[in-house]
């Protein structure tokens, strides 16, 4: 039998709860690393440049849990702007906010910028459709 390369999806979500959730799904291989606010995932990205996280996972709204003054004013697209400057474009990217307006336009934008991009809000995300989307990481 052979085992399955580790794995890291870089999360930013400041949902507790959301990420427990998503926790309890993965695979003993899959290793999930949070980013609670903007700029904490900004400062990761940027560090870790390259192909360090095999996947990621982005919230658009993330005040919920603000480190900084600046948190408080950062957003979806301040970590869509690190993801295009300093991600792989071969790191497949699910969008999970339940925000009504902005995905779309993130969506749009990755993919003019040549990430593939899944897009499945919170509410309907199931674990069937996380693990689907795992095994696309895993490709």
């Amino acid at each position: 039998m052979t085992k399955r390369q580790f794995i890291r999806i870089l999360i930013v979500e400041d949902c507790v709860e959301r990420i427990e959730r998503i926790q309890g799904w993965l695979d003993e291989d899959v290793r999930l690393i949070n980013a609670r606010s903007a700029g904490i995932a900004i400062g990761m990205l940027k560090r870790d440049q390259g192909e360090v996280y095999q996947g990621i996972m982005l919230d658009f709204d993330l005040q919920m849990r603000p480190i900084t003054e600046t948190d408080l004013r950062m957003d979806g697209d301040d970590v869509v702007r690190a993801i295009n400057q300093y991600v792989s474009k071969s790191v497949p990217i699910l969008i999970h906010s339940m925000n009504r307006t902005e995905p779309g336009r993130v969506v749009n934008e990755l993919e003019a910028h040549g990430y593939f991009v899944t897009r499945i809000p919170m509410s309907r995300l199931t674990e069937g459709a996380f693990l689907d989307w795992v095994e696309h990481v895993r490709e």
